[in-house]
């Protein structure tokens, strides 16, 4: 049977995933988290001052959060990435990091800072690791999003989860880096997971209580600093109300919470919308003034030997989870949702790379298999999925769900989130969840002059659609497998590179000749192309790996061939890998994964 909705589906699975969120208690409170062991810390010297009576009731506001403190209905948040950077991390390593992400337009990163890694004796600091981590962010035009977390061992007398035996230290400490890099750093975090017994083992109100202190010392340091609450992975409204009934939201700017649903939270991925709007509905209940992050959220592509078992209280409930792919569908289908509850601000991704097997990590395996990257930096499906994700939003938008029309054939509507830029085009993401594949029709109001279909790592293919009266019919195959993303430009078309004709031509001495087309399916002339390889560690390119092309016309190509070799593959499970790419800096960029036949 065909069902038809009118601005209906985007209802239906909101209220059927918002009441999922609803009826869940939260993440249990041992929820294994990702970031490293911290190491050691240094400390500052201010007085402390009592804590203040909580504020009086404030008046409850309406509409999203976004356009309570943009003033204006268009808006695009923030997309980053985290990484920890603990004590032993070597600044070339940084810099990797971030001129790496510098190439692909990432320029936002949350960051750790360990009070015991700069002052491991009380009133001994040393900064060097963190002036070199501020120092390159500034070289390379990345704003930091630090939180300050964990006790040194003579704050606590033993454990770092535990409070300080004096929040005066606390106090210290936060200050002081707080002064240190004013000017330089303008948001901190304060804590991290405070809710979640592998980062603390003090009660909730002993957390309250430091969060109180701490972000006061950032006032008091820089009251033009922005303070945020540690996230929260506890995130049903009663607990994120605990925030303002304590007084504690005073203090803070940002209310902030994590989500891995899929690796340690058994929740479906599609309950994160109805979650962060029952979140927004708590601050807004209290006046709307804090912002919601989402600063840390991510999706392991790890699954334990039985092919089912991905930690102590997540199953893999379909065969098409876990795989790399798929993790870049699980950002994707994430990323919609919290940019679609127009309440969240900012979105930063874990992490940057996987750890090493050998790195200490709080927590099970899962820790090592977050990354975008490997830990050599060969890039994942997810790597290509957060760049281009970034370009396609970049752009302040409003979400237009309710102008749709949606049919489908299964009972189960599939989940579509739509997005209006200022200038008349649309951003449009659908998927199913299930096994069974649908085929559906969505009617967009507007007039468009060219749709094109993106897969998560940026490839582009034009999409035909038909023509109303009012607007445009498309037509979409839905594999639950698989996500669609669709980029309707109403005006001017702008520049758009993707990739054509890749293939691997096995030649002789292990030797392979790499051909693939960068095409410009845009209808703006695209300037400054980058076209490269990225191979894995068993791979060497002949020639140089990065072509430029000067410019490209709209529907120009040009033909692109590389020169590689095996460098041996003794001890290889699997086929060497590599990505062709091509970017622009202005185009979302496009990459294509080949697999060599060895045999």
């Amino acid at each position: 049977m065909r069902i038809r909705r009118f601005a209906s589906v985007f209802i239906l699975s909101c209220i059927m995933f918002t009441l999922l969120a609803a009826c869940n208690t939260g993440i249990p409170s041992d929820e294994p988290s990702s970031s490293p062991t911290p190491g050691a810390t240094k400390s500052p010297t201010a007085s402390p001052k009592p804590t203040p009576e909580p504020t009086p009731e404030t008046t409850p506001v309406e509409g999203p959060l976004n356009h309570l403190h943009q003033q204006g209905e268009y808006f695009s948040p923030i997309l980053g990435l985290c990484e920890d950077y603990p004590k032993g991390t070597s600044v070339e390593t940084i810099e990797q990091d971030f001129a790496l992400m510098v190439e692909y337009g990432i320029k936002d990163m949350r960051v750790s800072i360990a009070w015991g890694d700069y002052e491991k004796f009380k009133g001994h600091e040393n900064w060097t690791l963190l002036d070199a981590k501020v120092d390159l962010a500034e070289k390379y035009g990345i704003e930091l999003y630090p939180y300050i977390c964990y006790s040194p061992g003579w704050a606590t007398g033993g454990d770092w989860r535990r409070p300080p035996k004096d929040l005066d230290d606390w106090y210290n400490f936060v200050y002081r880096v707080v002064e240190r890099y004013k000017g330089r750093i303008s948001h901190w975090e304060i804590w991290n997971e405070g809710d979640n017994y592998d980062f603390w083992t003090g009660s909730w109100q002993e957390q309250l209580e430091l969060v109180k202190v701490g972000a006061r010392a950032v006032k008091d340091a820089n009251p033009d600093a922005v303070t945020i609450f540690g996230g929260l992975t506890n995130k049903t409204p009663g607990h994120v109300n605990t925030i303002f009934t304590s007084g504690t939201a005073q203090y803070i700017d940002v209310i902030n919470v994590h989500f891995y649903n899929g690796t340690w939270d058994p929740k479906p991925i599609e309950t994160i919308y109805g979650t962060l709007k029952l979140i927004g509905d708590v601050i807004r209940k209290h006046g709307g003034k804090q912002e919601l992050w989402v600063a840390e959220i991510g999706y392991s592509d790890y699954v334990q030997e039985d092919g089912k078992t991905v930690s102590g209280w997540v199953r893999k409930n379909y065969p098409y989870e876990k795989t790399r792919h798929f993790q870049a569908v699980a950002f994707y289908r994430s990323f919609s949702q919290i940019v679609a509850t127009e309440d969240v601000s900012n979105v930063l991704w874990y992490e940057i790379k996987n750890l090493r097997l050998d790195s200490a990590a709080i927590g099970d395996v899962n820790n090592y298999f977050l990354g975008a990257l490997d830990h050599d930096r060969f890039p994942k499906h997810l790597w290509f999925a957060i760049a281009s994700a970034r370009q396609l939003f970049a752009a302040p938008y409003k979400k237009i769900n309710v102008d749709l029309t949606i049919e489908h054939d299964r009972d189960e509507p599939p989940l579509v989130y739509s997005f209006k830029r200022e200038n008349g085009d649309v951003v449009l993401v659908a998927w199913i969840r299930g096994m069974e594949r649908d085929t559906i029709k969505i009617e967009v109001p507007g007039s468009y002059k060219k749709a094109l279909k993106y897969s998560v790592t940026g490839e582009k293919t034009p999409l035909g659609y038909t023509e109303s009266e009012d607007g445009i019919a498309l037509t979409l195959e839905l594999d639950p497998a698989d996500i669609h993303i669709i980029e309707l430009l109403a005006d001017t078309v702008p520049a758009r590179l993707t990739l054509t004709d890749v293939r691997a031509e096995k030649g002789h001495d292990g030797i392979y000749k790499v051909r693939a087309a960068a095409v410009n399916a845009g209808g703006e002339k695209a300037k400054n192309i980058t076209a490269e390889i990225v191979a894995s560690k068993y791979l060497e390119v002949s020639q140089s790996a990065i072509k430029d092309i000067m410019e490209l016309k709209p529907g120009e190509k040009t033909e692109l061939s590389w020169e590689i070799r095996l460098k041996g593959t003794a001890g290889q499970k699997e086929a060497p890998q590599l990505w062709v790419v091509v970017r622009d800096g202005q185009s979302p960029p496009a990459a294509t994964l080949i697999e060599l036949d060895i045999n």
